[in-house]
């Protein structure tokens, strides 16, 4: 009799840790779920509005009038017009592209080794329409994507332009992982 007692009670606790073993695994299963699908976080930053506002301010290589123009004079004469030339003979257009990508590359290294992870880049004409004051997109001058922006953190700013009725939004959002 003792022995059929002790042998129940054996199968009971067997019972019991296979039903702690599938709560366990069923709350994990929620959790990376809740996990996965939580959205990445999204901060401004003053990082990136400060380097956005360098950036408008760095001198290319393009001339007018025999004076150099900064990136802010560059992108609005793309802007103005994709055919308007420099000095040189150069397109505008050509040196806000190749410029941006040299300053982009030497300011924000990303990659495995470094917790930047990745990051996008826009310069694009935008107007609000005047019904609900939503922002349109009228033209992207230009677009850099570079990395991975699948991460947790994400930071960003964005610059505004005076254009005629329209305006240049620059935007930039540099791609963080937590590890």
């Amino acid at each position: 009799m003792i022995r059929r007692v002790y042998k129940n009670s054996q199968e009971e606790m067997v019972g019991f840790i296979l039903i702690v073993v599938l709560v366990s695994v069923i709350a994990l299963v929620f959790l990376g779920i809740s996990i996965i699908r939580q959205p990445k976080q999204e901060y401004k930053s003053n990082e990136v509005s400060n380097f956005l506002g360098s950036f408008l301010q760095y001198t290319t290589t393009c001339e007018s009038r025999y004076l150099p123009l900064s990136m802010a004079d560059v992108i609005k004469e793309c802007a103005e017009n994709e055919a308007n030339k420099c000095n040189n003979g150069e397109l505008a257009c050509s040196v806000m592209n190749q410029t941006t990508e040299e300053i982009l590359s030497a300011a924000w290294p990303s990659g495995n080794a470094s917790y930047l992870k990745g990051y996008e880049f826009d310069i694009e004409t935008i107007s609000k329409t005047n019904d609900t004051g939503e922002i349109v997109i009228r033209k992207q001058l230009a677009g850099t994507k570079k990395g991975s922006c699948n991460v947790v953190i994400k930071t960003g700013a964005d610059k505004l332009l005076p254009f005629g009725n329209d305006d240049v939004r620059i935007k930039l959002n540099a791609c963080y992982s937590t590890a």
